[in-house]
């Protein structure tokens, strides 16, 4: 069987159409519906409005960082710190701005398609963010420390849960891996907590 590109692209373009539907609403913008949604099955909201350059602005109308505040302090992207970085570094690669929560672009009205799909993509990574809270990290670093330690180790050097011995009157200290290679402990020895 050929692949025919043209009609595989009017596929695309129908397919895409139908999932995409404009409402307007009472106050003059239009609710822009796609089949984007956030991990719990919330849509993205997309907004459109006419822009003072005579075009158009996109915005979530402060619904993605209402959304994300339900797992993580969003006042954390505003303070200096990784998770600032991230953001603002996912606002410029998208040509967005922030003010008072709402994440929003301007553009021409011709470029609407191609822009509808930046800031949904945009939005999804800012949402993103959320997994970086303490809760969910810690939930995977043991296992992805423990890859790590036997990606530079064999596996039977590895000792996991280890059990320091204290000195006369000490308590016994439990280390999370222990590098089996040296006798003693010294910088060979790994303790980690989190």
């Amino acid at each position: 069987m050929e692949l025919n590109i043209d009609q595989l692209r009017q596929s695309i373009c129908n397919s895409l159409c139908q999932e995409v539907l404009l409402h307007p609403r009472p106050d003059g913008r239009i609710a822009i519906a796609t089949p984007f949604r956030f991990p719990d099955g919330d849509g993205l909201v997309i907004m459109a409005e006419p822009a003072s350059s005579g075009g158009l602005r996109l915005s979530d109308g402060g619904h993605t960082l209402m959304h994300l505040s339900y797992s993580m302090d969003v006042d954390d992207l505003f303070k200096p710190g990784n998770r600032h970085e991230l953001f603002h570094r996912i606002l410029a690669d998208h040509h967005l701005s922030c003010k008072e929560g709402v994440i929003a672009i301007e553009i021409v009205v011709d470029d609407l398609g191609r822009a509808v799909f930046e800031l949904g993509q945009a939005l999804s990574q800012i949402f993103d963010l959320g997994f970086l809270s303490r809760s969910r990290v810690a939930s995977t670093f043991y296992e992805d420390l423990e890859r790590a330690l036997h990606a530079v180790a064999p596996h039977a050097r590895i000792s996991k849960d280890y059990c320091v011995e204290g000195k006369a009157n000490a308590t016994n200290t439990i280390i999370d891996y222990r590098d089996r290679k040296s006798t003693r402990l010294n910088s060979s020895h790994l303790v980690i907590s989190y």
